[in-house]
């Protein structure tokens, strides 16, 4: 998986990013990233229920980052010798917000969106 995971060149120096976006992130959030113009593909559109591992297999075989509102995604089963998605959990953002806070957060931290990273954000994320 290369270092690049997630990430397109748009000019300038500035990067779209390739998600996979769970269904549990709002539609509201779905289209807030897609008009900042990162590619999205929603987990709610595709047809029939998805478990955890076919969604992060989704974003492994399109080079994305997936996004999730699961506070413990992947916890009891990613196996952290293998490489996997870089994986951005938005916890306790209300679905209006979470738009808002998944922009921010990706330019704020976009840098650290590499194969094997977990990164969270959101409200009382350390409690």
């Amino acid at each position: 998986m290369p270092a690049s995971c997630g990430r397109k060149k748009k000019g300038k120096g500035t990067e779209d990013l390739n998600l996979v976006v769970d269904a549990n992130i709002s539609g509201y959030a779905v289209n807030t990233l897609k008009s900042a113009e990162h590619e999205v593909l929603w987990m709610a559109d595709l047809s029939g229920d998805k478990t955890d591992k076919e969604a992060l297999e989704y974003a492994r075989k399109r080079d994305a980052v997936f996004v999730t509102a699961d506070a413990d995604f992947g916890e009891n089963w990613i196996d952290a010798t293998k490489p996997h998605p870089p994986i951005v959990r938005l916890v306790g953002v209300p679905p209006l917000m979470q738009g808002e806070a998944l922009k921010t957060l990706v330019e704020l931290q976009g840098d650290r969106l590499v194969p094997g990273v977990v990164l969270t954000g959101g409200k009382n994320v350390d409690d």
